[in-house]
């Protein structure tokens, strides 16, 4: 029954291992194409030994169970990734986390990028709706469901086995 508790009302698919909460009016006027670039990492061994590695690349495979087992570490090369140009982009978006979306003039309100849960896959989405007065029954608010997800299992989450940043 609406008013009541929670319903679901969808899901979303997620193939970045990204999710962005926007209204879409602001697509076509603030969203920038612009190149991405995967940002520069390396894995350390525990011998203290460094490599630099590219995500998706032959060698990233090798080693992606040895990350997620935690068994090398995998750290960005120089600290941070590359800045993108625009802030309301794909290459933007892909290398922050929980983070504000700035408008192009630099405020803040375009919106938010965050992880989704385990990366890439379909998640619940549930809405709470409440009546507002006069029987007007309103979206009071959002739930997107990420986690437990029977990927998991019961084990944690370390590292994505898919071409993510």
């Amino acid at each position: 029954m609406r008013g009541k508790g929670w319903e679901q009302i969808g899901v979303v698919g997620v193939d970045s291992g990204m999710l962005v909460v926007s209204d879409p009016c602001y697509i076509d006027s603030e969203w920038k194409k612009e190149e991405f670039k995967f940002p520069k990492e390396e894995v350390v061994f525990p011998n203290g030994k460094v490599e630099p590695i590219m995500r998706c690349s032959k060698r990233w495979f090798e080693l992606i169970e040895d990350i997620n087992a935690d068994k090398v570490k995998l750290r960005l090369k120089g600290g941070k990734p590359e800045k993108a140009k625009y802030n309301f982009s794909y290459n933007a978006c892909a290398k922050i986390d929980g983070h504000q979306l700035n408008f192009e003039l630099g405020h803040p309100g375009v919106g938010v990028v965050f992880s989704s849960g385990v990366g890439d896959g379909i998640y619940p989405v549930y809405a709470k709706r409440v009546d507002i007065g006069g029987g007007d029954i309103r979206i009071a608010e959002v739930r997107i469901v990420m986690l437990p997800h029977s990927v998991l299992g019961e084990k944690p989450f370390k590292a994505m086995n898919k071409c993510e940043v």
